[in-house]
């Protein structure tokens, strides 16, 4: 089937979207933030809205934080977290909720590849011990790498539609999709939805890398952490799923395997802590959702 073309080029293309701007409770809370505001200043202003509130406290209770004890009020979590990652949680659901198409699973399909590669880039992180300079705002990053497609979703429903059961068909990455119809993919939508909002450089990083081949990464440490952090989640993800074929899952799993410098043995204990959290996040964004 025929899609037509996405002008991208066009000067008013994100006026002819219509796409909303974000919040002004986030713009108050990370001006709160940068201006050097205590907790007890910052919690109400997140307090405002009582149906953000409960999102943000169902996020920080979920299994990404681990926290030992469960956080019953946004101070509390300012407090466990610290100002910085509370403010980077409002963004995250703030771009989704904003975004949110009217395609309920499309949104709940997000939170959970999105979720579960936070959950993975998170245990990477953790394996491989990169400076923190590298890494800053890494949940929020691996959260929001897929963001161009809610906006596809939002936008070009048709488009996407067409996408994803062409994708599930043929059982090929989305971005395959994408270049066999000669649109925009979701990285570059992304991408330019983060400039759009002026969103974090290493959020707008995580966006355009997001559909990165694993071919182009060189091995650890030489890649780019963040690169490496959120391409290689991005794609275990994939490879512990169903839905691709498996020639592309021995490309991934040869590529991961050799960007990590893993042998056969402990390739296959990593696949088995990467399931393991797969089980994580399908059981923390039904709790969140």
């Amino acid at each position: 089937m025929a899609l037509s073309p996405i002008p991208v080029h066009e000067p008013q293309f994100f006026q002819n979207l219509k796409i909303p701007p974000l919040p002004k409770a986030i713009a108050d809370v990370y001006a709160a933030v940068q201006a050097g505001k205590g907790p007890h200043e910052v919690a109400p202003l997140i307090a405002k809205d009582v149906a953000f509130s409960a999102h943000i406290l169902r996020m920080v209770n979920s299994a990404y934080y681990a926290l030992p004890a469960p956080v019953s009020n946004v101070r509390m979590a300012v407090a466990y977290l610290g100002l910085g990652e509370v403010a980077r949680m409002a963004l995250a659901l703030s771009v989704v909720d904003t975004l949110a198409p009217p395609d309920k699973g499309m949104v709940r399909r997000f939170w959970l590849h999105g979720y579960y590669t936070a959950l993975v880039a998170k245990y990477l992180a953790r394996r491989l011990r990169p400076r923190v300079s590298e890494i800053d705002d890494l949940y929020a990053a691996a959260l929001l790498h897929d963001l161009g497609q809610l906006a596809y979703a939002r936008c070009f429903p048709a488009h996407t539609k067409v996408l994803h059961e062409e994708a599930k068909r043929d059982r090929i990455p989305l971005s395959e999709a994408e270049r066999r119809h000669d649109l925009p993919t979701s990285a570059r939508l992304g991408m330019m939805v983060a400039d759009h909002w002026r969103l974090s450089p290493t959020i707008r990083r995580a966006c355009q890398v997001s559909d990165r081949p694993l071919s182009e990464l060189e091995p650890w440490p030489k890649s780019e952490a963040l690169d490496l952090l959120v391409v290689v989640s991005h794609h275990l993800t994939g490879l512990a799923g169903d839905e691709l074929s498996a020639e592309h899952k021995d490309q991934i799993a040869s590529e991961v395997r050799r960007i990590l410098g893993e042998d056969e043995d402990q390739f296959l204990l990593l696949m088995g802590d990467v399931y393991e959290l797969k089980l994580k996040a399908e059981s923390a964004v039904t709790a969140m959702l």
